[in-house]
């Protein structure tokens, strides 16, 4: 009964024999994972179980589950990347590990799911008919960001974080020595100490950073309905895949693939 309590007090919900796994995963993502992880890995996990994990078994009861039924749950991801596997096999895992831990249940349904087969997706730079259509087709922040990101080579998190007052047309060049953290508005160092550099501009970039530059202090992406900046890099990732589908480019072409070619 005090376990019970204790748990029924953390984030307002009533976990007990009728508890849902949906309920459980909402409160163990709550209690054991943000305050410990990147707020992009906390929104990669939300995501991977809205979409493959919920709908199989979310509404069971938690005690019910089975390895049969998280087995047929993740076998419908098979032929997906290894690494999105083994995030979701490592997602589900931890949240009956903690499960258990909590005797919630008594022991873990997890532990005997054979992981599906996956495969290795390498990152390529995007080919001269992509680039066309992508730099054809984006209008608005798009247009921005997939120029900086393809002629300099920026991380998208570095392009959210860009003022004006960074961009040097004197020496053409772009200052870089901040970035947004995934997923949030949050400014911070680079990724790495060598993130902090100097990046020279094409002609092309600069002439077309010119013809729109704002005030110093202004963000060089704004965010759309009057949002304060930075622009999350989230919102960023989901606005390029809307754009990829609208122009029938394949699902492997990514922001970072933009990067990727610069760096090719």
């Amino acid at each position: 009964d005090a376990l019970k309590l204790e748990l029924s007090q953390t984030g307002g919900t009533k976990l007990d024999h009728r508890t849902t796994v949906d309920e459980w995963f909402n409160e163990w993502i709550q209690t054991y994972k943000e305050p410990t992880s990147s707020a992009m890995h906390v929104y990669h996990m939300r995501l991977n179980y809205k979409n493959h994990i919920s709908p199989e078994i979310g509404n069971m009861r938690l005690i019910d589950v089975k390895t049969v039924h998280i087995q047929k749950a993740v076998n419908k991801i098979q032929g997906s990347s290894n690494a999105w596997i083994s995030a979701v096999m490592s997602m589900v895992w931890g949240m009956f590990r903690a499960a258990c831990q909590c005797r919630m249940i008594i022991f873990n349904p997890a532990d005997g799911v054979v992981r599906p087969t996956g495969v290795d997706h390498e990152r390529r730079p995007i080919t001269d008919k992509e680039r066309k259509a992508i730099l054809d087709s984006a209008t608005g922040n798009l247009a921005i960001v997939i120029r900086i990101m393809l002629w300099a080579g920026l991380r998208p998190g570095e392009v959210c974080a860009l003022q004006w007052k960074d961009i040097d047309f004197s020496r053409n060049e772009i200052h870089i020595y901040k970035s947004v953290k995934a997923n949030t508005k949050t400014i911070g160092g680079p990724k790495t100490k060598s993130g902090i550099r100097d990046v020279p501009m094409q002609d092309a970039l600069a002439s077309y950073l010119k013809s729109i530059a704002g005030d110093p202090f202004d963000y060089v992406i704004q965010p759309d309905r009057g949002s304060f900046p930075p622009l999350r890099t989230a919102s960023l990732t989901i606005s390029f895949n809307r754009f990829r589908e609208k122009i029938g480019l394949s699902d492997d072409v990514t922001l970072y693939s933009l990067r990727h070619t610069f760096c090719t």
